[in-house]
């Protein structure tokens, strides 16, 4: 509804620039009577036009008859007339047609352009996204080829059109990121070329209206709303009938946008203005009944909110001749919710199960358990949305009262929501817009594992689990999990080498400018330069990815795989001395499934006030080494344990355990915990190792073929002069790792970028000794510190490491911070762990808090010792962490700040089958005692001065 106005502004500028010469002839005078009808009153629009129809055609002016039909065609659109336009479209694309080899006419280009352009549009206003898609990226690649300094006013005046589209299209399927992308580079070209373009500025705020509306549903209002009031400003200070429709729709989206932060009476003021401006059967009147329909809702205003959706839902249907369409299936879905908010759940229901049939070309059941499949809806995205909302409100009724024939709706519903979710994915080329997509569905898998608690504890029935496991592995590294099986499609799709190197250059160019674009030096001419080309690649990235697709139908089946682990897959294989934990976190609780060899149950765990304070207090403790606080963290320790683990584990003996953390989990070593029988750490009776998923878990295709391992170590150099703190004792833990296995040790200045992707692939195990920065704000911008050598060239990014396909079998990163970052909703924590695991590492140990150099160094070498006896991961490291504290005899290094930071990942079969001598590491001790001595000497000789 937002664009009627802009093409008009589009289809004037052409006229005016091509039609000059004719405006005073009487063509020309007819013409513009009914161009400057259209915003005014359709039917004298409508009565100009048919009569210099009739001119034209008497005079066989062929250029004057495809004129008048385009603006018949966009005066059909203004006014959503959509019989007519289909007819004025038909009548103009068979006369294109029939001279489109004639050498008669001069602006032969124009009209082929204006053809696409015509067709898009019209597909657009259907809403058929993929049809208009079509025509609009057929308009945008032919627009794009050309050099946009050299266009003339009718071409730039395309190209801005193309982008338009294609960002109204993206943002109708959810593709934000993408759409985002087109308007700013309208935005870009409408600044840059004012001189060129007529209306420059209505051109340049209509977009920056679309923007802002990409920001709102991002839920970032303050962007939205500064951008917006940008656009109302204009159009309020320009206004006129040619700007009515604009203005309306700038001030809905206010109104949405105050709503959505609950702002009723600031929102209810915009809505006023809506009045003042909006005349009777204005097609807007039914936008301004919906959102005053919201504004009631949101008032607690029930009645009258359900008047404005009532009187909506019978204009709809009568405009779209009570056919099925997305448009009543929206008004249905505000009817559903605004009984929910009455409490009326049954009929809320009904309502819903009426946005699914007029969602759909072909479903037609009103029994509740029933839903449309994802193959046969008008829209994913909108399928997905009511769903949802179905799926919640399923979930209210099943906490009031448990019955089966709910019980089935919401398990159906479930599975549907999953369904229509892994049909999405392929459909999203932007992974911010995958996450945005996984984020926002993400509530939904709380209601769908909550009703399949309910269901397991009111019936015992085992198809529960079942179900609850499902939802759980599908809610877990769903990126992660994609990236893993494109790997695999990439090894096993047969895609030619060169198209693979291709797909590979696109990525490595993407990276780096989106590396130079966080760069705060960047000048403002340099980031429009750069957002450019950014802009130009991705679309032309997403191309190629589309062509592989479609040429390469083996890689596209890998590639989008939807199957995850099942509960028996995992049975198969975890050992018999195993126990294997899966968390789910809402905002009440703890939903736990806790599997065994031969057993699994189902736990759910209040999540109180206290234990949310507990967890948060346990980490601050641990990760900041405080005198005194070992006996608190016990206290802590031995609380959190008899809440989240206890109720699991109580009279399990298995010593194995695997956490599959969520949530406020992610943040804890559980080894750290205290057992209320023996009042000591975990740690003593428990190897633990850690994994995103089962799925991801139980992956063969992440295990490595038997090989000698060999290691290689990065260490490099910090002094005085670095802008990181040095590192003292860095270098020796890469000297007593490395005497367990057989490798290579780059240390200072060797300790380079550049050396380690030349050796990354000749090495399974890799060990980073060094500096790790964590970026909260953008976590693709957390890095890997190397030797200093030019700007830019001492950092791996989690940015890099996607690009990457790492031969090794495990990764060590013996750095701050390296477990812990930002957490996603659906993806874990997006830590620098994480960018090593996209890069194909199946096993990783990392550390979830800054470490102390010294300690880190003693429990690597104990580390690598035990790895080399042939220990699993988590049991070597188990036996590292206990050797550290019976070795140490200080108390305060006891701490657990100096230990239990280190968790293992992913993978846990061992590296080495090899027996191991004592003495490298009686050695490598006794060189770090003597290092501790001295270090500890030149420290107090300093205090001293």
């Amino acid at each position: 509804m937002f664009l009627r106005s802009l093409v008009i502004f589009i289809l004037a500028s052409w006229l005016l620039s091509a039609q000059d010469s004719k405006l005073d002839s009487e063509f020309g005078k007819i013409f513009m009577k009914g161009y400057h009808h259209i915003t005014i009153n359709q039917d004298s629009a409508y009565y100009y036009f048919e009569k210099a129809l009739d001119l034209s055609k008497n005079q066989n002016k062929i250029e004057d008859i495809l004129y008048v039909y385009d603006f018949l065609a966009y005066t059909d659109g203004y006014y959503y007339h959509l019989d007519k336009y289909k007819n004025h479209l038909d009548n103009y694309e068979k006369i294109v047609q029939s001279i489109s080899l004639a050498d008669s006419i001069e602006n032969i280009e124009y009209y082929i352009t204006q053809a696409l352009i015509l067709k898009g549009n019209y597909y657009y206003k259907l809403k058929d996204n993929s049809n208009s898609k079509y025509y609009f990226d057929q308009l945008y690649k032919k627009m794009s080829g050309m050099d946009v300094d050299k266009m003339d006013k009718d071409q730039l005046s395309a190209y801005l059109t193309s982008l338009n589209f294609m960002g109204l299209i993206n943002a109708r399927q959810s593709r934000l990121n993408q759409s985002k992308h087109y308007f700013e580079k309208a935005i870009n070209l409408c600044a840059k070329f004012r001189e060129r373009l007529n209306e420059w500025e209505e051109r340049l705020y209509n977009n920056k209206k679309h923007l802002s509306n990409i920001y709102k549903r991002q839920g970032q209002y303050k962007q939205a709303t500064s951008i917006l009031k940008e656009s109302v400003s204009f159009f309020e200070k320009n206004y006129s009938s040619k700007y009515k429709n604009l203005l309306i729709t700038s001030y809905l989206q206010v109104s949405e946008i105050y709503l959505l932060q609950d702002s009723i009476q600031v929102a209810e003021k915009v809505l006023k203005k809506v009045e003042k401006i909006t005349i009777p059967n204005d097609h807007f009147n039914k936008e301004k009944k919906m959102m005053l329909g919201d504004f009631h809702t949101k008032a607690n205003q029930y009645q009258k909110a359900e008047a404005y959706y009532d009187s909506v839902l019978h204009e709809t249907i009568n405009y779209r001749k009570e056919s099925r369409h997305q448009d009543v299936a929206e008004v249905y879905l505000k009817l559903g919710d605004l009984e929910r908010n009455r409490n009326q759940l049954k009929k809320s229901i009904e309502y819903y199960q009426q946005a699914l049939i007029s969602a759909s070309m072909d479903f037609d059941q009103n029994n509740m358990i029933a839903n449309p499949d994802p193959s046969s809806v008008f829209s994913k995205t909108q399928l997905l949305t009511i769903l949802k909302k179905k799926q919640e409100v399923l979930s209210q009724q099943l906490a009031l009262s448990f019955e089966n024939s709910i019980s089935e709706a919401s398990t159906n519903t479930s599975k549907n929501i999953v369904a229509t979710l892994d049909a999405l994915r392929p459909e999203f080329d932007s992974k911010l817009d995958k996450q945005f997509l996984i984020e926002q569905t993400y509530p939904a898998f709380h209601k769908m594992i909550q009703a399949a608690y309910m269901g397991y504890v009111a019936t015992r029935d085992k198809r529960f689990l079942e179900d609850a496991f499902l939802f759980l592995e599908k809610s877990k590294g769903i990126l992660l999990l994609e990236s893993v099986k494109n790997t695999e499609a990439i090894a096993f799709g047969a895609i030619p080498e060169r198209v693979l190197d291709k797909e590979q250059q696109f990525r490595a160019y993407i990276t780096n400018i989106e590396k130079k674009l966080s760069d705060d030096d960047a000048s403002i001419e340099g980031r429009t330069v750069l957002l450019d080309s950014l802009f130009t690649l991705n679309t032309n990235y997403n191309a190629l990815l589309s062509d592989i697709e479609k040429k390469h139908p083996n890689y596209y089946r890998l590639k989008y795989d939807t199957k995850t682990t099942s509960v028996q897959e995992l049975q198969e294989f975890i050992g018999t001395d195993e126990t294997v934990l899966s968390y789910h976190q809402t905002e009440e609780e703890f939903l736990v499934l806790v599997t065994t060899k031969t057993d699994i149950t189902f736990l759910k765990i209040q999540i109180s006030a206290k234990l949310k304070q507990d967890i948060e207090q346990i980490y601050s403790l641990l990760s900041t080494q405080k005198e005194g606080r070992v006996d608190k963290i016990k206290k802590l320790g031995e609380s959190i344990y008899s809440k989240i683990l206890a109720p699991c584990i109580e009279n399990d003996r298995n010593t194995n355990l695997t956490v599959i953390a969520d949530g406020l989990l992610n943040y804890i070593p559980f080894d750290v915990l205290v057992e209320s029988k023996t009042q000591d750490y975990l740690l003593k009776s428990k190897n633990i190792r850690y994994a995103n998923s089962a799925t991801l878990l139980t992956n063969k295709s992440q295990k490595r073929s038997k090989k000698e391992s060999n290691l290689l170590t990065i260490s490099p150099t910090f002094d005085s002069n670095s802008r990181l703190s040095p590192l003292p004792f860095n270098n020796q833990e890469a000297n007593l790792i490395s005497s367990y296995f057989k490798g290579k040790i780059l240390s200072g200045e060797n300790a380079s970028l550049d050396n380690f992707q030349k050796m990354k692939d000749d090495y399974s195990l890799i060990h980073f000794a060094t500096h790790a920065l964590t970026n909260d704000e953008e976590p693709d911008f957390s890095y890997l510190a190397f030797a200093s050598q030019n700007k830019g060239k001492d950092r791996l990014f989690i940015k890099d490491l996607y690009n990457y396909n790492l031969k090794a079998d495990m990764v060590t990163l013996s750095a701050c911070e390296s477990g812990i970052g930002k957490l996603q909703n659906g993806e874990g924590v997006l830590s620098l762990a994480r960018g090593f695991q996209y890069a194909g590492v199946p096993s990783l140990s990392i550390t979830l808090w800054k470490n102390d150099d010294q300690s880190t160094s003693e429990l690597m070498g104990f580390y690598y010792k035990h790895l080399k006896k042939g220990l699993t991961k988590s049991k070597a490291l188990q036996q590292a962490k206990l050797d550290y504290l019976n070795t140490t005899d200080e108390e305060e290094l006891k701490h657990p700040y100096y230990w239990a930071s280190f968790v293992v990942l992913g993978d846990n079969a061992p590296v080495s089958d090899e027996p191991v001598s004592p003495w490298p590491l009686v050695f490598g001790l006794l060189g770090i005692g003597i290092l501790v001595v001295g270090y500890k000497k030149i420290k107090a000789h300093q205090a001293a001065a």
